[in-house]
């Protein structure tokens, strides 16, 4: 899975996961306005992505404001 690591805070410039587009989408639907007490489930089997789709979910809070 490739990420393309570019800056910013709007949908045009979020880290691209080839391949991945849905679960990012996802992960930006987490980000963005409702309730609070959400949370994302991200599994699956090994050498899946999940701890890249994890980092660029997490660069994207970043550039948003987000801290943990």
């Amino acid at each position: 899975m490739a990420v393309d690591q570019r800056a910013g805070t709007g949908p045009a410039d979020r880290p691209a996961l080839a391949g991945r587009g849905a679960e990012l989408g996802k992960v930006e639907g987490l980000l963005g306005p409702g309730p609070a007490g959400r949370a994302l489930v991200v599994c699956g089997e090994p050498g899946i992505g999940k701890s890249t789709l994890w980092e660029a979910g997490a660069g994207l809070a970043r550039s948003r404001g987000f801290r943990w």
